[in-house]
């Protein structure tokens, strides 16, 4: 009996042939690089530099190559920073504080900004805001307490969920208080003289009374001028006082730590 094969079916195995090289099937053509996403790039600890679109990392391989697996884009990890630099220092309610300039990046989005002290102020219980912003960035300029001799620095959390924290620095030590008078352009005033007197302090109690004070004429305390010191411990002030010729002037206020400052006595001038 002679076996009759159609042309179609011999078309067909010939073309199965084909596929078939030294007994095993011909590897499929391989993907243009960059048309999906590649699985590989999860490999060899790769999975460790990456992250999901929201920021998130991965746990393991094998979660990056599922995440891969699903059509989704892992996206390389960025490295987050937070810094905090303490500076212009101020005498403040018994104690001092300090203007802290805070930067950060990659953090996680709205995140909380706290600031800490060693053995004052314990991290989470001084919350700063702003915090981070939608970007999971920090630009911010607060005044915090920074007593001297302590170190400050700030926390936070990245976009991965992990602590973040600045480098503790010392709390810069305040400029003492300080407080100055120079009386001068003196004029006869009723039967004697009167002087024009400017004032400029800093480092006082908020909103501190500011008395001239001339020796066996005036006391101390018995003469107050005002305007005193402002909402920040300042007084830059020109008032006009009596100042007889030959008598000493001086000005006395009370420092942020409740001490007594004075400014240096110095002679009316004369006419």
């Amino acid at each position: 009996m002679r076996w009759h094969i159609p042309v179609a079916s011999m078309l067909v195995w010939g073309a199965l042939s084909a596929l078939v090289v030294g007994g095993a099937a011909a590897a499929p053509p391989e993907s243009a690089p960059g048309s999906a996403p590649d699985v590989n790039q999860c490999k060899h600890g790769g999975w460790e530099q990456l992250t999901t679109s929201d920021g998130a990392s991965f746990a393991s391989q094998q979660e990056c190559v599922r995440y891969v697996a699903q059509g989704s884009t892992p996206l390389p990890q960025t490295s987050a920073s937070l810094a905090a630099v303490a500076s212009n220092c101020f005498v403040f309610g018994g104690g001092q504080a300090c203007e802290l300039a805070i930067t950060g990046s990659g953090l996680e989005p709205f995140a909380q900004v706290d600031y800490c002290i060693d053995d004052v102020v314990p991290c989470g219980d001084a919350p700063i805001g702003p915090g981070a912003d939608a970007d999971g960035n920090v630009d911010h300029l607060a005044v915090a307490s920074c007593p001297a001799g302590r170190s400050i620095w700030v926390q936070s959390t990245t976009a991965s969920g992990e602590l973040i924290a600045s480098e503790p620095q010392p709390c810069p030590p305040a400029p003492p208080a300080s407080l100055t008078a120079v009386a001068s352009n003196c004029f006869a005033f009723d039967g004697g003289q009167a002087c024009e007197l400017a004032i400029s302090g800093s480092g006082l109690e908020p909103f501190a009374q500011v008395d001239y004070c001339i020796d066996d004429v005036v006391p101390c305390g018995d003469a107050p001028i005002e305007p005193g010191a402002d909402a920040a411990g300042d007084v830059d002030h020109v008032t006009t006082v009596s100042c007889p010729a030959g008598r000493s002037i001086w000005v006395q206020s009370t420092t942020a730590s409740g001490e007594l400052v004075a400014s240096e006595p110095q002679p009316c001038p004369t006419l």
